[in-house]
């Protein structure tokens, strides 16, 4: 990696450009059928994020320099049980609004507090840009909409 801080400048910049921005422009034939492929380069990293799913869904996080993988994050989560399909697009344009506004020191996910109309966004990280591990939660009053779970670090 060429700096600590160009690395998280660059890592902030494609979260932003890509899955939070809908970033059509950032989609990429998959490889994998079935998987949606999100993409953006600037040398001399390239950020790839593979997942698959709607309501529920898993994928992970890449980027490489030089064409060899250097940092990576899998994630899992969606919509919790007994919140229904209609509400999909609520909690993710909310979720999509917290991504546009990953922390400056540690840019996985968004940032830890975030309330917005009816709906509250937190997000707990332990650990460092080289290793770490988290959970994210969407809720509207005592009810949990959203949970995700994050793992991580430099390869």
């Amino acid at each position: 990696m060429k700096t600590a801080s160009a690395f998280l400048h660059f890592l902030r910049e494609a979260k932003c450009a890509t899955y939070a921005a809908q970033g059509d422009a950032a989609s990429v034939p998959a490889a994998l059928s079935g998987m949606r492929q999100l993409e953006y380069s600037k040398p001399p990293y390239l950020y790839r994020d593979v997942y698959a799913g709607f309501a529920r869904f898993a994928g992970q996080e890449t980027v490489l320099s030089a064409d060899a993988p250097v940092w990576s994050m899998v994630y899992a989560g969606g919509l919790c049980g007994g919140v229904a399909d209609d509400q999909a697009t609520p909690v993710f344009a909310a979720l999509r609004k917290a991504l546009l506004m990953p922390p400056e020191a540690l840019p996985l996910r968004g940032p830890a507090m975030l309330v917005m109309d009816d709906m509250s966004y937190t997000c707990v990280t332990e650990g460092d840009l080289k290793r770490f591990h988290g959970a994210e939660q969407i809720r509207r009053g005592d009810q949990t909409l959203y949970e995700l779970r994050f793992s991580g670090g430099n390869l």
